[in-house]
């Protein structure tokens, strides 16, 4: 994993790039946990459920440890990666980058651990989670001719 830096003393001086590459120098990854209850057991130092481990790219041998995808944290601690809840985040201050990382089009958006679910709204069907999104059951045309209908059958 590495860290890049720019370091400068002064405003005028160049900007000198600082790379920290750091990794657990013990080998590379151990073999992966077997069996129903694996995320419960430890993977080297990925010690946190939801976490991996990932092979050092330089080429002394070594790993370090990321949380799953939908997790953040700290894959190093029991309990570090933590569930993300990206309907939560949908809703936050930054709405336009979370709807483009968490899309959910003409749909309701349900938080699951590890991801989260896009359920069509009434009279929709699709997948939520696509560019084309949740799409009418009925065409506008279907829908205009039954309000027609039920407009005259009122009167």
């Amino acid at each position: 994993m590495a860290f890049v830096s720019r370091l400068r003393q002064n405003a005028s001086d160049p900007i000198v790039p600082l790379v920290f590459d750091w990794a657990i120098r013990d080998g590379a990854c151990p073999p992966e946990p077997e069996g129903d209850d694996k995320e419960t057991i430890t993977y080297g130092a990925c010690v946190s459920t939801h976490s991996y481990c990932v092979n050092a790219s330089n080429e002394a041998p070594g790993y370090f440890c990321n949380c799953s995808r939908g997790y953040t944290g700290n894959p190093y601690i029991e309990n570090g990666c933590t569930d993300i809840d990206e309907c939560a985040l949908r809703r936050s201050p930054n709405t336009t980058l979370h709807e483009i990382m968490y899309p959910c089009h003409g749909g309701t958006c349900n938080d699951t651990e590890g991801g989260y679910e896009c359920i069509c709204n009434f009279v929709r069907r699709g997948d939520g989670k696509s560019e084309r999104g949740c799409e009418p059951v009925l065409s506008t045309a279907a829908v205009a001719a039954i309000g027609e209908t039920l407009y005259i059958s009122s009167t």
